[in-house]
């Protein structure tokens, strides 16, 4: 065993480096923490000097504080990705994730696994996850999936990332960095016609008298009243609504949200332009107040026992309703429809405070339908023929 002595002021103690049985070498010390405490600190390498630059790396990210990650080059990429998900959740990867995108995030570990009939490239050590092999792997996932390609992408990039910052150096850069993978299929923004309107009003209220206890129509008339997302006319309490202004109102503060599968109430909109109070049309404000009279639980559309309805379960009730006639008609083609008439009424900014977007771009390019047609402008175009 060699031991190599560090400077006196050095936050990193003597390092001990041993010849491992596998020919590998091991270096060992201890460090003093922010907070006094000293603890040891060990890390592996091909040679002495890679055992030894390993070992008080480590050392002094734990002396600045860092946290006590432990990643080698012989390790799975699924064992790094298991890594990178828990320090996400302690908040030191991508600071500020909710919960709900770490769950998104966990979900997307099944393309790694192999799990969708694509290669398990998250068995490969991380010796074996080259540039090439990554970039191949993800672009090739994307021409399937190009929107969890994206996510995935995402996580294999913070993954890499951890990996590169506690002392794994086998790329100069990031592996999953350069990969260009296919975009998925932009969303159109719909504007949905009277008849088509009143069509799905006429299959909702069918589909209601067959027994079924969602309240459907007051869900998807909400909706198409106002604009706001699915999780945010779930989350709707009577406390947010005045029924008795002129015209009646309804504050949109909060969403439901699934974090580590549990069905919650989130106290704020998805983002804090998100918090608005929109106006309602008469016939919404009249189909609330008969809600009103007969309701004992505190959200306005609850389940059958007073809690919180699922939006996924809502979703699939909806295509169930909508039928075969109303089918190309989606959930979020009443948000785009909202979109679209205020802003040809009032202006994208309007139709961005009725949405919750902070930056009327978003609206203009996601939820306004673009023209078609410029309109019939004749009569004052005719001003400018030749005299006759």
């Amino acid at each position: 065993m060699d031991t190599f002595t560090t400077p006196g002021h050095d936050p990193v103690g003597d390092i001990r480096l041993t010849l491992l049985p596998t020919g590998r070498w091991r270096g060992e010390t201890t460090v003093r923490l922010p907070d006094g405490e000293v603890v040891a600190v060990a890390a592996e390498g091909d040679g002495r000097e890679e055992a030894y630059e390993r070992t008080r790396q480590r050392a002094l990210v734990r002396a600045v504080g860092g946290p006590a990650i432990a990643l080698t080059p012989e390790m799975t990429l699924l064992e790094l990705v298991d890594r990178t998900l828990d320090a996400m959740r302690a908040d030191q990867v991508g600071r500020g994730n909710k919960i709900q995108t770490i769950n998104m995030y966990e979900r997307h570990v099944k393309f790694l696994r192999g799990g969708t009939g694509d290669m398990a490239i998250g068995h490969l050590p991380l010796t074996e996850c080259t540039a090439a092999v990554i970039i191949a792997w993800l672009e090739h996932l994307s021409r399937r999936a190009p929107t969890s390609a994206r996510h995935t992408k995402v996580l294999l990039l913070h993954s890499f990332d951890l990996a590169m910052r506690h002392g794994v150096t086998l790329w100069a850069h990031n592996p999953a960095r350069r990969a260009h993978l296919t975009q998925p299929e932009p969303y159109v923004p719909v504007e949905l016609t009277e008849q088509e309107i009143s069509g799905l009003w006429r299959r909702i209220l069918e589909w209601e008298k067959t027994g079924k206890r969602t309240d459907l129509s007051g869900i998807i008339g909400f909706q198409i009243a106002t604009g706001v997302r699915s999780g945010e006319v779930l989350a709707v309490r009577w406390r947010d609504l005045d029924l008795t202004a002129t015209p009646a109102t309804a504050t949109i503060c909060g969403t439901i949200v699934r974090p580590d599968g549990v069905l919650t109430r989130q106290p704020t909109p998805k983002s804090s332009a998100g918090h608005r109070t929109l106006s309602l049309p008469g016939w919404c404000a009249d189909m609330l107040r008969e809600r009103r009279r007969a309701a004992t639980a505190e959200l306005v559309f609850p389940n059958a026992n007073g809690g919180i309805l699922d939006p996924h379960n809502i979703g699939r009730r909806f295509r169930d309703a909508r039928g075969e006639e109303y089918g190309h008609i989606r959930q979020k083609d009443f948000r785009s429809t909202v979109g679209t008439v205020v802003a040809n009424a009032y202006g994208s900014a309007a139709a961005a405070r009725q949405l919750g977007h902070r930056d009327p771009a978003i609206t203009h390019r996601h939820y306004i339908r673009p023209a078609t047609e410029a309109g019939d402008h004749t009569s004052v175009l005719d001003e400018f023929g030749p005299a006759a």
